[in-house]
């Protein structure tokens, strides 16, 4: 499930939740569930969803709403699991990474040059290059022939 699709269904759950605060309902639980898997979502790169993660959570997600606690994976027929190593699986196929990422290139001296000049503030330049260097090598970005 998508950041998105996570916030919009928080944001429908929001007008059912308990409005005493003694009460814990489903709906407060699943309400926490969301908010928890956003925050971990956010802290993540969508490739970084592991599989084993996304299937713990689809299974506490349902047994938070209906109530149920499924039985141990280990004891468990597999056919309990089928529909949420499925739906493991379409998750996973969302965040999968299709498309390759554009080959990073360093700046040009001259375009580093001008990048710095064009925004109004005085840096040393020696300092400015070992800052590119240091950034260019965190991010993975190297030049060919050095």
């Amino acid at each position: 499930m998508s950041i998105e699709a996570m916030k919009l269904a928080l944001e429908a759950l929001m007008p059912y939740r308990s409005t005493i605060t003694r009460e814990y309902t489903k709906v407060d639980a699943a309400i926490d569930a969301l908010r928890q898997a956003i925050a971990e979502a956010e802290k993540q790169e969508p490739v970084a969803f592991k599989k084993d993660a996304v299937f713990a959570a689809s299974i506490e997600f349902i047994g938070t709403l209906t109530g149920m606690k499924p039985p141990p994976i280990e004891v468990a027929p597999p056919e309990v699991f089928q529909p949420f190593k499925d739906f493991t699986e379409k998750v996973c196929a969302i965040f999968a990474d299709t498309h390759p990422q554009p080959k990073r290139e360093p700046l040009t001296d001259e375009e580093f040059i001008s990048m710095i000049d064009s925004d109004g503030i005085r840096i040393d330049p020696v300092l400015a290059f070992e800052i590119k260097e240091i950034v260019e090598t965190a991010h993975g970005i190297k030049e060919e022939n050095t």
